[in-house]
């Protein structure tokens, strides 16, 4: 049988370009914690992530705060078990260069500076990783648009030893977790013309955790983000999927099971109302249960009647 320098062209490509696809040990996307999507591709020694961040700032998106609430109430409840045990022990976070007087001290958190990644400083080096010895890292802007951090981990400390990464500025933030040696790009896409225009001002900046505390990290700084919602939410309605996360969260961490109330408006006589009335605020919108589960009350902003000359004023503190 005879074959053409085309057709025999055509099938050596064809096996190189499978022995490529065999080479590629897995493809997936997920969401991360901070609500970008994520498409990872891995090859042999070879890491590939494609970020892009979402359309929906996470303070106007009650979907993500509620998904976060969830993890949240999860989490919180695991530990609350855990601590049931009489053989629990509180884990102490230490990093060798933080928290040498009080490595309790508050969340163990205090992320430890990296990198500086500019246009004009591209590149950058790192040898007192807790996993790596060698951290080589190179920042490239590919278009106005996006930017690729390439990184080269080596000399692995220990077998199961892993690096918690920090990436970001004022506008966008990812935590990437290293488990291997070798080469990892990541590309970042950014939908907003504010974290292109941050970026392109001030490039971005890399810390590092202590092992143990991921789940501090992204706690502390979703929370923060809670707290910033009633800056996109001019309509006071919450859906109901926020308030059901919002009662599960209450009931679960700190055991407070709200009541149903089927009076929703009470007409009160503005006559009735003189100077130190007190009105306590719920709103079930992921902000007032987190004040809730840190005060352990039962509301979240305290009110007060005050009568001036002018009349009657609700002042709040």
């Amino acid at each position: 049988m005879r074959f053409s320098a085309n057709a025999l062209l055509g099938v050596l490509a064809g096996v190189a370009y499978a022995e490529q696809m065999t080479d590629l040990a897995e493809t997936k996307v997920y969401k991360s914690h901070f609500g970008a999507i994520v498409e990872e591709s891995t090859w042999d020694q070879i890491t590939k992530k494609v970020i892009t961040f979402p359309s929906e700032k996470f303070i106007y998106d009650y979907v993500q705060q509620a998904e976060h609430l969830n993890w949240m109430t999860d989490r919180i409840k695991a530990k609350i078990a855990a601590k049931s045990s009489n053989d629990y022990v509180e884990p102490i976070y230490t990093c060798s260069t933080e928290h040498v007087d009080d490595p309790t001290i508050g969340f163990g958190f205090d992320p430890v500076f990296v990198a500086d990644l500019t246009s004009v400083n591209s590149t950058s080096s790192y040898l007192s990783g807790t996993c790596f010895s060698q951290m080589d890292f190179s920042y490239q802007v590919t278009s106005p648009s996006s930017f690729e951090v390439t990184m080269t981990l080596g000399g692995k400390r220990s077998t199961a030893c892993h690096e918690y990464l920090l990436f970001g500025n004022t506008e966008l933030w990812h935590l990437e977790v290293f488990y291997f040696t070798g080469t990892h790009v990541l590309t970042f896409n950014m939908p907003y013309l504010i974290e292109q225009e941050d970026v392109s001002f001030g490039g971005v900046k890399v810390f590092m955790t202590c092992d143990g505390v991921i789940d501090e990290t992204v706690a502390i700084m979703r929370t923060a983000e809670l707290f910033l919602d009633v800056y996109g939410d001019t309509s006071l309605e919450v859906p109901q999927y926020m308030v059901d996360a919002n009662l599960k969260f209450l009931s679960e961490t700190i055991g407070y099971n709200m009541e149903p109330r089927p009076i929703n408006f009470v007409d009160i006589d503005e006559n009735l109302v003189q100077s130190g009335d007190f009105f306590g605020v719920v709103r079930l919108d992921g902000t007032s249960p987190m004040i809730m589960y840190g005060t352990g009350g039962r509301f979240s902003h305290c009110t007060q009647a005050l009568r001036f000359k002018e009349g009657l004023y609700i002042v709040e503190s």
